[in-house]
C-alpha cells in the first residue's frame, strides 16, 4: 500500500505460518514449516495495532521458552525496569549474575578496611511499610513488618548502592518524590570485604599471641636459671660462713677442731670411710673385749685360789 505514491512506513503486515511437529519426550523436532507471503492489514488507521504487536508474546528460540521485548510488571502497570514485582517472590533455584573476568576490565582491588568501617557504622533496624505503601506494592499485613536498612542512612556510607526509582503515588493520594530503592548486592559484598578484613586481624592477633607464648616460655627459662644461681650463689655463702664459724670456734676449743678435721679427712678420702674399715675396727673392739674379759676371768679365779690357800 501505498501513502501519495510512496511507501507508507506504518503499514503492517500479518505472516501465516504452519508447521508440522513431532514431540519425542520433552523436544519438539519440526518435520516441515511453511510461511506465507505478507499479508497487508486492511484498516484506516494501521497504527491501531502497535500495542498489539508489541504486547504479544511469542515462542523463544529454545524449547518450552517465551519471549517478550519489552518491561514487564507484576501488580503493576508502571514497570521501570525490565521485570518488576509488587509482592513476595518464591524462588527455588538460584540467582545467577555474570562475572566472567574475560568479561570486565578496570578491575582494581577495594579496601577492606575502609569497607569494615562502612559495616560498623551500617544500622540494622526493624520497620514496618506504612499501610498506604504495603498495599501499592501488593504486600499484606503479615509481610508489611522487616528487618532492614535505612536508605537515605546506606547512601551516606555506600553511595553507589543507593539510586532513585522516581515518583511515587500512593492510592491515598500521598506523593512521594524521588523513592530511594537498595542494592543488596552491593551491601552483601561490603560484608565479604567486611569479613576479609576482620581475618586479617585475627590472624595478626594469633600470629602476635604465638610470639608472645615464645618470650614467655624463654623469660621463664631465664628466671629459672637466675633462680638456680641465686640458690647456688647462697649456698656457697652458707658454707663459707660455716667454714669461718668453725674457724672461730676451733681458736676456743682444740678438740672440736680435731673433730672436725677427722670429718674433713674422712670426707675428703673416701677410701677411708668404706665398709670394710668399720667392720675391721669392730671386729678389733671385739676381740679386745674377749681378752679383757679373759683377763678378768683370769683375775677372778687367782683371787679365789688364794682365798682358799
Amino acid at each position: 500500500m501505498r501513502k501519495k505514491g510512496k511507501p507508507n512506513p506504518d503499514q503492517r503486515y500479518f505472516y501465516l505460518v504452519v508447521s508440522l511437529c513431532v514431540a519425542s519426550g520433552d523436544s519438539n523436532y519440526t518435520v516441515i514449516a511453511h510461511a506465507s507471503e505478507r499479508i497487508i492489514v486492511r484498516a484506516s488507521n494501521p497504527g491501531q495495532f502497535e500495542n498489539d504487536m508489541e504486547l504479544s508474546w511469542q515462542r523463544g528460540q529454545l524449547a518450552d521458552s517465551i519471549y517478550h521485548a519489552g518491561r514487564v510488571g507484576i501488580n503493576t502497570d508502571r514497570p521501570d525496569e525490565a521485570l518488576v514485582v509488587h509482592g513476595n517472590m518464591k524462588v527455588t533455584g538460584h540467582i545467577v549474575q555474570p562475572s566472567d573476568a574475560r568479561a570486565k576490565t578496570n578491575i582494581e582491588e577495594v579496601d577492606t578496611k575502609e569497607q569494615l568501617k562502612n559495616v560498623a557504622n551500617m544500622r540494622i533496624v526493624r520497620y514496618q511499610y506504612l499501610p498506604e505503601f504495603a498495599k501499592h506494592i501488593g504486600l499484606g499485613e503479615e509481610s508489611s513488618t522487616s528487618t532492614g536498612i535505612i536508605a537515605q542512612e546506606v547512601q551516606t556510607l555506600i553511595p553507589d548502592a543507593v539510586q532513585g526509582a522516581g515518583d511515587i503515588l500512593l492510592p491515598n493520594g500521598q506523593h512521594i518524590e524521588n523513592f530511594l530503592v537498595v542494592n543488596k548486592e552491593r551491601i552483601f559484598m561490603e560484608n565479604v570485604g567486611a569479613v576479609k578484613e576482620l581475618c586479617k586481624v585475627t590472624d595478626n592477633l594469633e600470629t602476635r599471641i604465638d610470639e608472645l607464648e615464645k618470650v614467655n616460655k624463654k623469660l621463664s627459662k631465664i628466671k629459672r636459671i637466675d633462680s638456680l644461681k641465686s640458690t647456688s650463689s647462697g649456698s656457697t655463702v652458707t658454707s663459707h660462713m660455716s667454714t669461718l664459724n668453725s674457724s672461730k670456734r676451733t681458736s676456743r676449743h682444740p678438740y672440736q677442731y680435731k673433730h672436725t678435721a677427722v670429718k674433713k679427712i674422712c670426707t675428703e678420702d673416701d677410701h677411708l670411710c668404706t665398709n670394710h674399715f668399720l667392720q675391721g675396727i669392730i671386729v678389733i673392739l671385739i676381740l679386745i673385749m674377749a681378752i679383757c674379759l679373759a683377763a678378768m676371768a683370769s683375775l677372778y679365779v687367782l683371787e679365789y685360789r688364794n682365798r682358799h690357800v
